[in-house]
């Protein structure tokens, strides 16, 4: 049933496009789209021939279908190899920034805001990290499952020591407080401007919470670490 669906609605996405863009063909390399993300419709049309067979050479269609159902299915958007030398931040599976927002933001149905949350949930063992093990409770348990979620289990996860804003990605997990009498506090950074950066946690008053602000300020002043799979 589940595959019936998503059949419709690939059909449904095609039909809903093909006039809009129907003479737009696919680009020749990576590019970025106007929301942002990265995205190379002619790698994407000849890596899954399940997706060209429906789509053809449309990019606009391949787009819709990558943002819809491909970063779901862990397809990529682009040959890595092509973006790196572009000084684009790419983590596992070629998720830049705008995807991992994107992946985040879905979540929310399944965490929303006040969803209890407490150490009665037990551990979570995160894969991110090479050679080491790392068990999460409460907040740590939030943020290790939704980094997991959007990176995958690469374990390519990468400590920063040094506070410097520029280390800041979203989907990062910022670890501060750690040697406070309650052992500190870890969120998952949703967004970053001039003036600091915007959080999703957990175990926040017991409860899951989205939004809350974090001023340059008080991270500099409160810095741990940073958890990064970025490639930058």
């Amino acid at each position: 049933m589940k595959k019936l669906l998503r059949s419709l609605q690939i059909i449904l996405i095609a039909a809903a496009f093909a006039v809009m863009f129907d003479s737009i063909d696919v680009a020749a390399a990576p590019k970025t789209m106007a929301d942002g993300n990265v995205f190379d419709a002619e790698f994407y049309a000849n890596a899954y021939p399940d997706v060209k067979a429906v789509f053809g050479n449309n990019e606009a269609l391949l787009y819709q279908h990558y943002v819809a159902f491909g970063v779901y299915e862990g397809r990529l958007p682009y040959d890595p190899a092509a973006v790196a030398a572009q000084n684009v931040p790419v983590g596992p599976n070629g998720v830049t920034e705008p995807v991992a927002y994107q992946m985040i933001m879905g979540l929310k149905p399944y965490f929303p805001e006040g969803m209890p949350w407490d150490f009665s949930l037990g551990y979570y063992l995160y894969q991110g990290f090479d050679n080491h093990y790392y068990y999460g409770s409460e907040c740590a348990y939030y943020a290790f499952l939704v980094n997991d979620y959007v990176f995958g289990n690469t374990p390519n996860a990468r400590k920063i020591d040094v506070f410097d804003p520029a280390n800041f990605h979203v989907g990062d997990i910022y670890r501060y407080k750690a040697n406070n009498y309650a052992g500190g506090h870890s969120v998952i950074v949703l967004s970053k401007d001039d003036k600091g950066i915007t959080v999703t946690e957990a175990n926040y008053g017991g409860k899951v919470h989205w939004g809350r602000r974090l001023s340059w300020t008080d991270i500099a002043r409160d810095y741990d670490y940073i958890m990064t799979r970025y490639n930058i």
